[in-house]
């Protein structure tokens, strides 16, 4: 951390992945520099918007209403689907593909279902040509609250199953920030996925959070003052 710079991964988890937004501001504020991001699920949608140059306000602006027209869309409440994150990533991110960000980004997803979860990785390296909004939307497919997302012969469940989120795949020479928080996850598939991470992680920022996947803006809010607030803690010692 002496370079001032990490390797950041935004966890994913609904609303609950905005403490990614709380390390972010966190970091800007000490002056740590984010040479590479990664992200799963709702995680990814952070990371994306964050990748392709938006500040600190636009994302808590952009993640504060998609946690109303994203909850609104899920099969809980007889929404119409997963593509409204595709199309939302695309426009917010002006169509860019997975070769297009500022700094590396990597998203991840399943290809092997709950049994045997197997991780597929959205990149600039193997598949450059993919719009962000497609791969945000791949991994976000979470079962239940939303439909199996199918892209090019293949179908894709929720990253968080298998790199929740994924570790570094670009810069491996800086430490990585994992921005994740408290959970008492039922799902064995899930609880080994983030088991990973935070064998990988180098400082992990972990806040309790008193709320569900599905929420709101005020429970967006909350998720990002917790997430500073710790995040301040565990990385101001390296400013």
């Amino acid at each position: 951390m002496s370079e001032k710079e990490v390797s950041l991964g935004i966890r994913g988890g609904g609303v609950k992945s905005a403490v990614g937004i709380g390390v972010l501001a966190a970091l800007e504020k000490l002056q740590i520099r984010v040479s590479e991001i990664t992200g799963d699920s709702m995680g990814s949608v952070i990371a994306a918007l964050y990748a392709t140059g938006h500040t600190i306000g636009q994302i808590t602006q952009l993640f504060k209403e998609y946690s109303i027209t994203f909850s609104e869309a899920t099969r809980l409440r007889a929404g119409t689907g997963s593509n409204i994150i595709e199309t939302s990533l695309n426009l917010a991110c002006g169509n860019k593909t997975m070769k297009e960000t500022y700094i590396p980004l990597t998203i991840s997803a399943n290809i092997g279902g709950f049994i045997t979860p197997k991780p597929y990785y959205f990149d600039s390296l193997k598949t450059p040509l993919v719009p962000i909004g497609t791969a945000c939307r791949a991994s976000s497919s979470f079962p239940y609250l939303y439909e199996h997302f199918k892209y090019e012969g293949q179908r894709f469940w929720d990253g968080g199953m298998v790199a929740s989120p994924p570790t570094p795949r670009f810069d491996l020479t800086k430490e990585f920030v994992l921005a994740s928080f408290e959970t008492k996850s039922k799902r064995k598939v899930y609880a080994n996925s983030l088991e990973r991470a935070e064998r990988e992680a180098d400082v992990i920022i972990r806040p309790k959070l008193e709320m569900g996947t599905l929420g709101d803006p005020a429970d967006v809010e909350e998720a990002i003052c917790l997430g500073y607030v710790e995040a301040m803690k565990k990385l101001s010692q390296f400013n």
